[in-house]
C-alpha cells in the first residue's frame, strides 16, 4: 500500500509540472520495476502491468486537465474492462516507458493504451474501458473532452476495439444456462 501511495504521488507531482497535452495527444511516462512488482519467476506481474497502467493513465488524465474541476463536479473515473498482451517480459530492477494515449471514445466509454516499451521495444499493450461518473450518472465522453477544449469528432474506432467492446457488452448479458 505505502509503495503504491508513493508511486502515485510522484505521478501526480511530476505530472503537474510538465506541460498540458491536447486529448488526443501522447504522455510518456518512465517506471522501475521493483522486486516487490515481480512474481518468483522473476518477471512483472500481470497485476503489476495493470498497477503501473493506472498510474500512468492518471498521469495522461492531469496533463490533459480531466483532474482541473473534478471536485467541483465530483467526477469519478472507474476502469471497466481491461487487456493486456504481453511481448517481452520486463525483470526486476529494469526501467521501461509506458506512452498512454486515448485511442477513442462512444457515447458511453473511453478507450485508453498503454504500451510498455523497454529498450526501444514493445514489452506489452494494456487496453482499458474506462467510464466516468458524476452526481447525475454517467458523463458523456463528448461532454468532458468538450471541458477540456476538444471540440473534434472521436477518431474511428479500430475493428480489434470494436470487437473487444462487443464482446465485453456480451460478458454483461445474462447468462442464459446459468440460473438465477
Amino acid at each position: 500500500m505505502l509503495r503504491y501511495t508513493l508511486r502515485l504521488i510522484g505521478a501526480g507531482l511530476s505530472s503537474r509540472w510538465r506541460p498540458r497535452i491536447g486529448a488526443l495527444e501522447a504522455n510518456r511516462t518512465a517506471h522501475r520495476a521493483w522486486l516487490a512488482d515481480c512474481d518468483p519467476n522473476f518477471h512483472m506481474t500481470e497485476g503489476g502491468y495493470l498497477v503501473v497502467a493506472g498510474l500512468a493513465r492518471l498521469s495522461l488524465w492531469w496533463r490533459m486537465g480531466v483532474f482541473d474541476g473534478w471536485l467541483a463536479h465530483r467526477i469519478r473515473p472507474a476502469a471497466v474492462s481491461t487487456a493486456v498482451t504481453f511481448f517481452r517480459e520486463i525483470r526486476p530492477y529494469r526501467r521501461f516507458d509506458i506512452v498512454s494515449r486515448l485511442i477513442t471514445w462512444d457515447d458511453r466509454y473511453t478507450f485508453f493504451e498503454h504500451r510498455f516499451e523497454r529498450d526501444g521495444r514493445d514489452a506489452a499493450r494494456v487496453v482499458v474501458r474506462n467510464v466516468f461518473r458524476d452526481r447525475t450518472g454517467v458523463v458523456r465522453p463528448a461532454a468532458l473532452l468538450a471541458r477540456l477544449g476538444h471540440a473534434g469528432a472521436a477518431p474511428e474506432m479500430p475493428a480489434e476495439l470494436t470487437h473487444w467492446a462487443a464482446m465485453r457488452e456480451a460478458a454483461r448479458a445474462p447468462d442464459p444456462v446459468r440460473p438465477g
